[in-house]
């Protein structure tokens, strides 16, 4: 597969990530099905719908009604397109295909969670779901036992913990929909070796410094709900894309796998 189509596939994929993320909650994430204009509610052109090329042909505005298009489209287009290339380069066709998919899904999760402190199911499920469907594809023979134990046992313990603060009466220590998001994530991070107790590290980490330095600021307060999928996301594409990057994580444990 030639750089310029995984560019061009990741682009337009991450269009349809980008336009997911944006109509959350207004029209879910997969209504109406044909694109159209929250400011006119007009269909889109086909002509229109290029990634990228699109927004900056009409300078971020609706070709009918002039209002301004989602900044986060194009981002999320350019970034879809830049990690498909990137995921593809470093584990070859399918498993970076897998593992492409994967990493636009976190896109969404990220944007949605950042601005509605949510994750949907309809995104966790069918990332969960198809996870498992690759899983024969991305991880080898030796490790899945391994991964599998991690990707259901974690979130599992996760929910054990959840239930236990709900008892004693403590603020939840985890959204009930970055619980799911875990499983599918888990299951694609089995591609490397190691991956996932070191996206669950990786991302305990970042959330925590982000925690902290809200709490510091005063931008956060004690019952303040973060937003973990970007945790999640980013220690997700710092295990999959850096070689080495599990292993650094883990050596302070001995390298748990």
């Amino acid at each position: 597969m030639s750089p310029a189509l995984e560019l061009v596939g990741g682009a337009v994929v991450g269009s349809a990530a980008g336009t997911a993320a944006v109509r959350w909650p207004d029209g879910a994430l997969c209504h109406p099905r044909r694109s159209t204009c929250a400011g006119c509610g007009r269909t889109v052109r086909a002509r229109d719908l290029v990634p990228v090329v699109a927004w900056l042909r009409l300078r971020g505005r609706c070709r009918d009604c002039a209002a301004p298009i989602d900044a986060r489209l194009p981002a999320i287009e350019i970034s879809s397109a830049l990690l498909a290339v990137l995921l593809i380069g470093v584990h070859g066709g399918t498993r970076g295909v897998a593992l492409s998919a994967g990493a636009i899904a976190l896109l969404v999760a990220a944007t949605v969670d950042l601005r509605h402190r949510v994750v949907p199911d309809r995104l966790t499920l069918p990332l969960a779901a198809g996870a498992l469907a690759a899983f024969p594809v991305v991880v080898g023979n030796a490790s899945r036992p391994q991964v599998l134990a991690w990707a259901l046992g974690a979130p599992l313990a996760l929910q054990a913990l959840v239930l236990v603060a709900r008892a004693v009466g403590s603020p939840r220590p985890i959204g009930g929909g970055d619980i799911k998001l875990l499983v599918g994530v888990l299951l694609l991070a089995g591609a490397v070796d190691g991956g996932p107790p070191a996206v669950l590290l990786g991302a305990t980490v970042i959330g925590g410094v982000v925690a902290s330095l809200g709490l510091v600021s005063g931008r956060l307060g004690r019952t303040s709900r973060l937003p973990f999928a970007p945790a999640i996301a980013a220690a997700y594409l710092l295990v999959v894309l850096v070689p080495g990057a599990a292993e650094a994580l883990l050596a302070p444990f001995g390298g748990v796998r």
